[in-house]
């Protein structure tokens, strides 16, 4: 996302940005092409690679941008300027926090020259930057609320990430439009959000039923990991629901501090799931293991919709048990196994089997066998 800080003389996208790969799209309640560029406005560019671009013309130390409803990608200044310095004309309110990207959308609290900036606002008219303006004292009441919260960290393979978060809040809650998130790029680039577009869910604080927020993800590199961190989670049960295709997902518990990471490009979607009973499933079941194949650690759910001894245990080729990971009375739930292969130096790579013996609370013996795959 770039912008024009200073009056150049000629402003063609060709002569500004000569080294871009792509038209240059702006936003006016979708995007447009544009040839030629201006000052106050932002501009989505792709480059081949991650360079510097020189540009010489009179500097602005201030300027007004014109904005709509909505939605709008703005430009900046030839100097840094903090958010706290930009003001809205009569009648205009600030909807939003001001996000600029590198490598997944980042709330900005300094707008750099050369680059370009989402605000939303509630009407249209202007904004005006003015680098000398005094600033203006910083409400960090927010920040510290969200800090609090719960979050789920998805970063790809080339280390573009995004932080998303959950949790109880009240005061969050009545503020949640505030963490809406921009518009997605014109051409597929690394985006994870809420289905709501919002990077932040406050869950009900008693809801007997188990809550589910679809998270959408596109333009990723694999592997991807995954990463979460429950702060608070009192009386709440939490599941991050892995979705492969209409008929296949796995569940990982979100305790603590954790993470997982995911080798291939099946994933369609994830979903945050939130109970205050804890989420108990309807089937029994082993999930796949994630990563697979995977080195040296990977991990399963066991899935028991009642209380029941369980056995796990991995067996190679020929049939021979290398490890129990699981030989205990456990309660109906969801629950994340480890299988880590530090202990076990010598194993070669292949393919291996982990077989789970499940006796139910009424006699029942059930049995579910996993192929996974080791690679040195």
């Amino acid at each position: 996302m770039v912008s024009v800080p200073v009056v150049v003389p000629d402003f063609r996208k060709s002569v500004v940005y000569p080294t871009a790969t792509s038209n240059a799209f702006t936003f006016d309640n979708g995007y447009v092409t544009k040839d030629t560029l201006k000052n106050g406005v932002g501009y989505w560019l792709k480059f081949a690679v991650n360079q510097n671009v020189s540009m010489s013309g009179v500097p602005r130390m201030s300027d007004s941008c014109t904005v709509k409803q909505g939605w709008n990608m703005i430009g900046t200044l030839s100097v840094p300027i903090s958010v706290n310095q930009i003001t809205a004309s009569p009648g205009v309110t600030i909807l939003s926090q001001y996000y600029g990207y590198l490598n997944g959308y980042q709330v900005a609290d300094t707008l750099k020259p050369g680059k370009s900036y989402w605000v939303k606002v509630s009407a249209n008219g202007k904004l005006y930057m003015n680098s000398s303006t005094q600033f203006l004292k910083q409400d960090k009441s927010l920040k510290t609320n969200l800090d609090n919260l719960n979050s789920i960290t998805i970063k790809d393979a080339i280390g573009s990430s995004q932080t998303l978060y959950f949790g109880v809040d009240e005061n969050l809650k009545s503020k949640i439009e505030y963490f809406e998130l921009p518009p997605t790029a014109p051409s597929e680039v690394f985006d994870v959000r809420y289905q709501n577009n919002k990077s932040v869910v406050i869950h009900s604080v008693n809801s007997e039923n188990v809550e589910q927020y679809p998270i959408s993800i596109s333009g990723v590199i694999y592997p991807i990991n995954i990463e979460w961190n429950i702060k608070n989670a009192s009386n709440f049960t939490y599941e991050l629901g892995i979705i492969e295709n209409e008929n296949t997902s796995n569940s990982v518990p979100l305790i603590n501090s954790g993470n997982i990471k995911i080798n291939n490009g099946n994933v369609h979607g994830l979903v945050l799931k939130a109970g205050t009973k804890g989420i108990i499933p309807t089937e029994f079941g082993l999930s796949q293991n994630y990563p697979n194949p995977f080195n040296p650690t990977t991990k399963m759910t066991v899935s028991l919709p009642k209380n029941s001894y369980v056995k796990v245990s991995v067996y190679d080729i020929l049939g021979r048990e290398i490890e129990v990971l699981l030989d205990k009375a456990m309660v109906a739930g969801n629950h994340s196994i480890e299988f880590n292969l530090n202990s076990q130096k010598s194993l070669p790579s292949g393919i291996y089997f982990v077989k789970m013996a499940v006796k139910t609370s009424d006699n029942e013996n059930l049995n579910f066998v996993r192929k996974i795959t080791f690679l040195k």
